[in-house]
């Protein structure tokens, strides 16, 4: 009878241990990683451009440089929330808090921290030259080390990191893509994903930019990316298409 107990204590702990290891958190930090495409779903939304994901809601925030406008998505892709803004040709979102976010406007080289509930909390200018439709493309946020990461799309193609106050700390080029559309911060690994449209790619560096992995990724005009890194998923928006494209992260 004992024998028997122990046999069945045994088969209990090895499937609660399998059942753990099925729904445990991807590790992002391995070096090679495969995305499986789960679902494209068509938005309501006009030229989405950049995305993010709060981890405080599980919803999906993106903005429309035709509206000018911040759009709110839940996990289907329809749209549950509009926030207006103070500006033109936005291009790049963040969240900051459970009530605040960080959006760039390209052609004014300005990024400003924004109250969801209404008003501008900080806002500055960056000294960029260039095309004005050559500017700032995409931002995301380290909540660990509170310091923001923003891409200028090209000519120069570089990125930009500031402090939470939005103070500049300093400037890198980067050379491998053709532009940068849009960046991911995953804070734990001190890593990000950067996105460009006319390389069709998605590059996972280290804050030093080091290339760590690189996906090919076939879809036209890739403006923003995300991740729920709880449940693995890696989201892709589309300006051209107005799809939002979700992946599983293996």
């Amino acid at each position: 009878m004992l024998q028997i107990r122990l046999l069945l204590l045994t088969i209990t702990v090895l499937l609660l241990g399998g059942c753990n290891q099925d729904n445990r958190t991807p590790n992002l930090s391995k070096i090679n990683h495969s995305l499986t495409l789960i679902s494209k779903t068509k938005l309501d939304v006009p030229e989405p451009s950049g995305l993010a994901f709060s981890p405080f809601t599980g919803t999906l925030f993106t903005v429309s440089d035709e509206t000018s406008k911040i759009y709110e998505l839940d996990s289907n892709g329809q749209t549950i929330g509009i926030f207006e803004t103070n500006g033109n040709d936005l291009e790049g979102i963040a969240m900051v808090s459970d009530t605040s976010a960080a959006v760039v406007y390209e052609r004014l080289r300005e990024i400003e921290i924004i109250d969801l509930r209404g008003g501008s909390l900080i806002r500055v200018k960056l000294e960029i030259e260039g095309e004005l439709n050559n500017g700032l493309e995409g931002i995301a946020f380290d909540s660990l080390e509170k310091r923001y990461f923003v891409l200028n799309e090209k000519i120069p193609r570089m990125m930009i990191v500031l402090d939470d106050s939005l103070n500049e700390i300093r400037r890198t080029t980067i050379k491998f893509a053709d532009d940068l559309s849009g960046i991911f911060c995953e804070p734990q690994n001190k890593e990000l994903w950067i996105i460009s449209d006319e390389s069709q790619s998605i590059t996972r560096c280290d804050y030093n930019l080091k290339i760590l992995e690189k996906f090919q990724v076939d879809i036209p005009q890739i403006e923003g990316i995300a991740m729920d890194i709880k449940n693995g998923r890696l989201f892709l928006i589309s300006d051209r298409t107005q799809f939002l494209y979700t992946y599983q992260i293996n």
